[in-house]
């Protein structure tokens, strides 16, 4: 959903700039304008329009003006009463105010007097203007006499308040001047400088704790009303209309507009603004030309009433802006207005402490159609405004997306307790707005406030673009999406035009219909939990949309939900609860039956699981043991008594009691799970030792539940030719028999190396025998190699397997040192088969007991394939003959792929029935088993031979460290969240991910390194640089380099991380078209390193000049990742080149280059030799270069891959959704030519 957040760069505008290239305002205009005030701009058109309606006072039913000539006389008397007690240069008069048609007399008067004014809300909570009026030490406040009372009775006692001198105005208002005897005169900060005299001092909302003040200078504010004015063209004729509190400092953009231009200023009580109907009324009758206002003042009009009367083609509306809230879309605009409407919309963008606006975007309704749903701009920075946006680190940047920091050296405020002068740096003092933008080529566009972007299940959720989407909706009127803290997304509604029968609730309407809307439109992780249809939106005295009323509904609304729902003697929850809850989780809305299941019959995904899990959990008020598990892979009855027993915690804890014991062994205790008593009287003898450690009994071998067929057909048809009738066959003859002898070498996913006991190999040899030069492992004939060298690299196919169904197995591959590599793989077809890497024929087939998502091993011996199935049972097959040597039943399916210690043989695995086993498949017994702590284990064990450690991940959130010979428990790290990412071990540490999206760290004593966070769900598997599983045979030489100290894992966020594995550190990430779910693979390769030289590397270049350095040129060339098409056509048996173009991007200096060439003379530092391949679910498959990130080369598979790869040679090996299992050579230009069998 996000661009990369790593690029760095900068955006600065200073508008002069802008001003001076248009010509508009040259140096000396520009200091007038600088050292001008508010009263002062009054003061040069007063007299010009002295007859001119100034003020317009509507309160719906009597309407009061005063011109020009009478506002200022009002503001003369209200100046001289402040001078006659001393009140002048540097004071701050509170302004306890009700709107009236003398109010701007009132703050001119105060601006006259030499002194600032900070206006005090009667209606804003007393603890706020207590706050107000203590930290600003004010002594003066002015009071009209309709609220002198009121003031007295809340604030005069505390204060020591004295009433003195009283102003009578004119249309009979009075004014009220009290003294606070209680607080001193504070220090004038600015009484030195009459530049920078203060206009008045404003506060900001208070949404993240206490509201900090903002002292705002003149020469802040007259910027941005000689600008706007220029902008929107403002006239004598224009009325403006002030649609803000006074305690909201847009009102004073909006009044300030209009009085120095000699324009008529429109005010309404506060009270009507809470009316829309009679608003709209007073502002056609008033003929409003200017409206600048929140989108949501305006949107609760109603969309058919702003079109009817406000934006007709008729229209007197010359400008609507609109700030202080996310603008509307043009979609939205033009969903409000007549189709022959003329009014400008405009975008304004600013922050209370830079007092008011920073910007400003004419909105173009005639855009191009993809652009009427995108967030609108914020537009170039007004009159001496800086716009800045910065990275995480604090760096200005010019590209992908960051902070907008609002600045001036001229336009400064104070904060809380600031004094001038603040220290000012190059451009200024920039203040932070907590804001998100993207940088585009149009410009800054806005993504969200820093509380807009929330996490939902581990996926970063952008709220802002959640509702856009909604309200794209014909039924929406409008929305506001909230998050809770508990992460629930709660959707307020307007619908558009609903009708409904005398005192029906909305809350009762077709909420059913709506959540199939929403579901088309939204994914999983961004629907609401709950939605709540509203008439209209609270609103803050600011005229925002009050969020924490919204809250209050919702709670009060659940309140009754849950009288409604709680039977009043029984806290324990109907099936008919659980169906509602199923049913808001699930995208589909059917009633759920006692036999469905969340995933298969009601289409529900991990996401939606984890939320109905959340749901059920706060509906209960305490957390459920193995609930997800049960939503996950049981049905709707086995959730609801699993929900129900957890409730009767004194029956569930004797339960637990009866069946569980502890169990001694030496130096640890392990607590474990007994079985069955059906099952305890055919439990398999076990060796002395670990007798004490019951284990389920390994079934025997029941022949009618194992087919194989051998099979002797091209791999293309290979499902043709299957004669499910067969249970036993010889195996396939050919010239690529399957390894017979003892000493083989095993590649598995992310890297894994593992020699058999009989071979003994360095790990330095047997990495150069993968990456042999030759072709090796794929058939060509007697073509001779061509020895040339090429200028580019691709994946070629070279063979393709068809399994019958899906392929979210990843591939064993066994080599042999005197025969051709063998593929062991699995599908959702029930069949495991033994494939040929040279021809891609199958060599057998086994057919299981049902679908086969684990991925394989190899014994120690070298001599049976190991694999889990979903019928609950770990197979054991003969590796040349595809017989069943013997199979092992849990209670659950085994989705977990097996991983066998070559020092002891034995083999582990763990099952959903939440246990990890270790068994021996030459005595065909359990050696021991563990109970994980109450979750699935999904992902697989991993070995590190050096503590005689194995680590298991489970779906509760647990690491659990193993003793792998005795099964004790030697401690456990837990992340709250499920691991599906199965661990990696390190020399010092072991690392996984997990669903909330944190990546982790974990020394080999069970404490925390370091920890990352990425921006969604992490199932990926970590990937270190050639992990090896073998104590003795395959022992690595320590590489200290970087490359070599890293780890390599994708996530939903559809990034590739690099990290480093000491620090945790970013080294890079790349961005892929979709989300990771599968685990990288790194490997080295002399052929990629064999490409031409470059014609951008310095480097390469010197080389080419014998030592003479050629200029750098400026641009080089990338090879990226093309969105894959939905209408691929079939692959030719000999093509998997599916991106021939690449486009050209700008040079980076940090990134390395994408080709070298290396051979035994020629070396540089261009590139390494290490390379990691990796897969996005929408099936690209991609080569980066592991010490820079870059796209060496890639390619598009036909469907969907949850297979992880794995690389031999020059070949790599996947399984796809598309039924088949995929063989790639990574060949150059040169090899891409000759000819193919």
């Amino acid at each position: 959903m996000f661009p990369d957040y790593s690029m760095t760069a900068t955006l600065v505008i200073p508008s002069i700039v802008k001003f001076n290239l248009k010509g508009e305002v040259d140096a000396a205009k520009m200091a007038d304008i600088v050292n001008q005030t508010l009263h002062g701009l009054v003061d040069l058109v007063a007299s010009q329009h002295a007859n001119n309606r100034a003020v317009v006072f509507d309160d719906g039913e009597e309407v009061t003006v005063a011109t020009y000539q009478q506002m200022q006389e009002a503001a003369g008397c209200m100046a001289m009463m402040l001078r006659n007690v001393g009140c002048g240069l540097g004071d701050v008069v509170g302004l306890y105010y009700e709107n009236s048609v003398m109010l701007p007399s009132c703050i001119l008067g105060i601006l006259q007097a030499g002194a600032s004014f900070l206006p005090l809300d009667p209606r804003a909570p007393h603890d706020m203007n207590e706050y107000l009026i203590t930290s600003q030490s004010l002594l003066w406040i002015l009071v009209p006499k309709s609220l002198e009372k009121n003031f007295m009775l809340n604030y005069g006692q505390a204060h020591n308040a004295q009433p003195t001198d009283d102003l009578s105005l004119s249309h009979g208002i009075s004014f009220r001047l009290v003294k606070l005897s209680t607080n001193q005169k504070p220090h004038n900060t600015f009484s030195q400088s009459p530049v920078f005299q203060l206009a008045y001092v404003m506060h900001t909302s208070g949404t993240t704790g206490w509201p900090k003040n903002v002292r705002v200078p003149h020469q802040c504010i007259v910027p941005n009303i000689t600008d706007l004015s220029d902008i929107f063209s403002i006239n004598p004729d224009d009325v403006i209309f002030v649609a803000s509190t006074l305690t909201f400092d847009p009102s004073i953009v909006a009044m300030f507009l209009a009085l120095s231009k000699g324009a008529s200023l429109v005010l309404v009580p506060d009270s009507i603004k809470a009316m829309p109907r009679a608003l709209l009324d007073i502002l056609v009758r008033n003929q409003v030309s200017i409206l600048q206002a929140t989108p949501t003042l305006i949107s609760r009009f109603g969309k058919d009433q702003v079109r009817q009367h406000l934006l007709t083609s008729t229209s007197l509306v010359r400008v609507l802006a609109f700030g202080g809230e996310t603008c509307p879309t043009v979609a939205q605009i033009n969903q409000m207005r007549a189709a022959d409407n003329t009014t400008e919309f405009y975008n304004l963008y600013g922050i209370t402490e830079v007092s008011s606006w920073a910007s400003c975007q004419k909105i173009d309704t005639q855009c191009k159609m993809e652009e009427c749903h995108e967030s609108i701009l914020l537009g170039k920075p007004l009159l001496e405004t800086t716009l800045e946006v910065r990275n995480e680190n604090g760096q200005t940047i010019t590209e992908g997306e960051g902070q907008v920091f609002i600045g001036s050296k001229s336009r400064v405020c104070l904060l809380n307790d600031e004094t001038w002068p603040i220290p000012l740096s190059e451009r200024g003092v920039m203040r932070s707005t907590k804001d998100r933008v993207r940088i585009t080529d149009r410009g800054l566009m806005f993504v969200g406030r820093g509380k807009d972007q929330v996490k939902r299940n581990g996926i970063r959720v952008n709220l802002i673009q959640v509702k856009q989407r909604i309200e794209a909706l014909q039924v929406v009127e409008s929305c506001k999406v909230l998050q809770t803290h508990q992460e629930k997304l709660l959707l307020f509604c307007i619908p558009f035009q609903v009708k409904r029968e005398p005192n029906q609730s909305l809350s009762t309407g077709n909420e059913e219909s709506f959540r199939i809307l929403l579901k088309g439109i939204l994914p999983s992780h961004c629907l609401p939990d709950k939605v709540y249809f509203l008439e209209k939106f609270p609103v803050t005295l600011h005229g925002k949309v009050d969020k924490k009323a919204l809250m209050r509904h919702a709670e009060e609304m659940e309140g009754l939900k849950r009288e409604v729902w709680n039977p009043p003697t029984k806290g324990e929850m109907q099936k008919e609860d659980l169906a509602i809850l199923w049913k808001e989780a699930a995208p589909s809305s059917t009633e759920p039956q006692d036999n469905h299941s969340f995933i298969l019959h009601s289409g529900g995904d991990s996401f939606q699981a984890v939320r109905l899990t959340d749901a059920i959990e706060s509906w209960n008020g305490r957390p459920i043991p193995n609930l997800l598990d049960t939503i996950l892979h049981q049905t709707f009855k086995s959730v609801l008594k699993c929900i129900r027993s957890c409730l009767d915690t004194a029956t569930d804890d004797q339960l637990r009691k009866s069946k569980r014991r502890k169990i001694s062994v030496p130096n640890d205790i392990v607590e474990t799970t007994a079985v069955q008593d059906s099952e305890m009287e055919t439990c398999a003898k076990l060796p002395k030792s670990f007798s004490q450690n019951k284990c389920h009994r390994p079934e025997e071998l029941d022949e009618s539940d194992v087919s194989l067929q051998g099979v002797a057909t091209q791999a293309s048809n290979v499902n043709d030719s299957h004669d499910t009738s067969q249970t036993n066959c010889q195996p396939f003859a050919s010239a690529v028999d399957p390894p017979v002898a003892t000493d083989c070498v095993v590649v598995r996913r992310c890297s894994q190396l593992m020699a058999t006991k009989e071979r003994t190999v360095s790990y330095d040899a047997f990495l150069s025998e993968l990456n042999d030069k030759s072709d090796g492992v794929v058939a060509r004939g007697n073509q001779a190699e061509d020895s040339s060298v090429g200028r580019s690299v691709s994946l070629l196919q070279r063979w393709q397997y068809n399994t019958g169904k899906c392929v979210d197995a990843s591939p064993l591959l066994v080599t042999h040192s005197r025969s051709a590599p063998v593929i062991y793989i699995g599908s959702h077809s029930h069949k495991f088969a033994a494939v040929s890497m040279a021809t891609g024929n199958a060599l057998w087939v086994a057919e299981l007991g049902d679908r086969v998502e684990s991925s394989a091993c190899l014994s120690a011996c070298g001599k049976k394939v190991i694999v889990g199935c979903y019928d609950n049972h770990l197979y054991v097959l003969d590796a040349t003959l595809g017989t069943v040597h013997w199979k092992f039943k849990t209670n659950g399916p085994i989705k977990s792929s097996p991983v066998v210690d070559t020092s002891s043989s034995l083999v582990y695995v763990g099952s959903h029935d939440h246990q990890l086993y270790a068994l021996d498949i030459e005595d065909q017994s359990c050696r021991w088993s563990l109970h994980c702590g109450g979750g699935s284990v999904f992902s697989s064990p991993i070995i590190h031979y050096p503590s005689s450690t194995v680590y298991v991940a489970t779906l509760a959130g647990l690491l659990i460290a193993v003793n792998k010979e005795t099964g004790a428990k030697k401690w456990s790290f837990n992340c709250s969240k499920p691991v599906f990412s199965s661990p990696m071990a390190s020399l010092d540490s072991v690392v996984f991910g997990c669903v909330d999206g944190n990546f982790y760290c974990i020394s080999h004593s069970g404490l925390q390194l370091w920890r990352f966070t990425a921006d969604a769900p992490i199932f990926s598997s970590p990937c270190l640089p050639t992990v090896a599983q073998s104590p003795g045979t395959l022992n690595p030489t320590k590489h200290p380099s970087t490359v070599d100290s890293c780890v390599v894992f994708g996530s939903h966020d559809h990034h590739v991380y690099c990290l480093s594995l000491q620090t945790g550190q970013l080294c890079w990430k790349h961005k892929m078209p979709a989300a990771v779910y599968t685990s990288p693979f790194i490997f080295r390769s002399d052929r990629l390193c064999q490409i031409a030289p470059h014609d951008h590397c310095i480097s390469c270049d010197a080389l080419q000049t014998d030592g003479n350095l050629a200029s750098p040129k400026t641009e080089i060339t990338f090879e990226v990742i093309i969105k894959p098409s939905s209408n691929l056509p079939n692959l030719p048996h000999n093509s998997g080149k599916l991106i021939p173009n690449s486009p050209k991007l700008p040079h980076n200096s940090q990134y390395h280059c994408i080709s070298n060439r290396c051979n035994s003379k020629i070396h540089h530092s261009c590139r390494g030799d290490a390379f990691v391949i990796v897969c996005s679910t929408q099936g690209s498959v991609v080569i980066l270069d592991l010490g820079s990130g870059e796209v060496v080369t890639s390619c598009q598979l036909p469907g969907e891959v949850f297979s992880s790869p794995v690389v031999f040679r020059n070949c790599v090996v996947i399984g796809c959704r598309d039924d088949f299992v995929y063989c790639l050579e990574i060949a150059t230009e040169s090899q891409q030519t000759r000819p193919k069998d």
